[in-house]
């Protein structure tokens, strides 16, 4: 299941009962890939232990991996500017850390 923005246009209540079907999808036995902004959605995320990705100069990045050095994780994904993360792709101990493919890309 792929979600864009489930939430960007309900109340509280609306997005509990959204993280709520994709939680119920997920346990179920789907694969979920949301996409989202919403404090809402990022708030029940971050309760029900979901893994929360950001695609930061050109790279996917687990949040926790992101240096902040501050500033709210809105502000970094609204700045154009390159956001500071921490050791480079290639470093073995972030095997998670994937290089987002730029070619072709002006």
């Amino acid at each position: 299941m792929i979600a864009d923005h489930p939430t960007s246009w309900q109340d509280a209540a609306g997005a509990e009962l959204v993280a709520g079907a994709l939680m119920g999808a997920a346990a179920a036995g789907a694969s979920c890939l949301v996409f989202g902004r919403d404090p809402a959605l990022r708030e029940i995320a971050e309760r029900e232990g979901w893994r929360m990705l950001a695609i930061v100069d050109g790279r996917v990045l687990p949040l926790a991996e992101i240096a902040l050095a501050g500033a709210a994780i809105d502000e970094l994904l609204a700045d154009n500017r390159s956001a500071p993360v921490r050791p480079d792709s290639e470093d073995e101990s972030l095997p998670n850390v994937l290089p987002f493919p730029t070619a072709g890309v002006a």
